[in-house]
């Protein structure tokens, strides 16, 4: 049973009752049962707190209301004892679009969330910090991009040079796989080339897509960019 904290000296204003909430739900074994699976954290549900506070703001003559605008959430407590004295909480909606769930799902999953923050926050029950318990983000090497979706292949470069093939490699005039253009990109991309500059740099150098490339040109133009140095001209032909 929750503990009932009395002012002897006069009635409780609804700011003395709702610090005397905090202080109660304070000396409550309140459990974390919610588990986020993907951050690898607990945290609070409706059922692990709601109990709690209904009991204490019984006791002490308090009522929660929440309602919900166009982009507020609001929770309003009131002291029964004089309705009129009232303390309102607020928080700025977010837009709630959980795969898989219809628009009314996601309106109730919203709503669910926003009970859940504003009754915490009135009341001070501190939960894990879900932001600091993500994984942290590694720094993403910058991609180097000329997007030019006009451009028109022109022939073979005359500068162009067929060096002698690397043992164990095959230089037969079968068309590249879809297999092989990905690891082309991806290796570009490693090198700090996008998509698009692959795409120009090959129709401007062989005089063709990349999809119609061989597999010498192709063995050409990914040895090309797994050489490529920090620094180098980007637009040094295929060597």
């Amino acid at each position: 049973m929750a503990e009932t904290i009395v002012n002897n000296d006069k009635k409780m204003n609804v700011y003395q009752k709702i610090s005397n909430a905090r202080k109660l739900l304070q000396k409550e074994s309140l459990k974390q049962t919610g588990h986020n699976k993907f951050a690898g954290y607990d945290y609070f549900t409706l059922d692990d707190i709601v109990p709690a506070i209904v009991n204490i703001t019984c006791s002490l003559g308090l009522l929660t209301r929440i309602s919900f605008s166009n982009n507020t959430a609001i929770l309003t407590v009131f002291d029964c004892d004089n309705p009129s004295d009232v303390v309102e909480f607020e928080s700025p909606i977010s837009e709630c679009a959980t795969k898989g769930l219809n628009p009314i799902q996601n309106l109730g999953s919203m709503q669910t969330y926003m009970r859940r923050y504003l009754l915490m926050l009135a009341f001070e029950i501190v939960d894990t910090d879900s932001v600091d318990n993500q994984p942290q983000q590694q720094p993403q090497t910058p991609v180097r991009s000329r997007p030019d979706a006009n451009f028109e292949p022109s022939p073979r470069s005359a500068y162009y040079t067929t060096p002698t093939p690397p043992p164990n490699t095959s230089w037969t005039d079968k068309v590249v796989t879809e297999k092989q253009i990905k690891r082309l990109y991806a290796i570009a991309k490693g090198a700090g080339y996008d998509f698009n500059h692959v795409r120009n740099h090959v129709g401007r150098e062989l005089g063709m897509p990349v999809e119609q490339i061989n597999q010498r040109d192709y063995d050409l133009v990914v040895n090309h960019y797994q050489n490529l140095g920090a620094g180098e001209d980007e637009d040094l032909p295929f060597n």
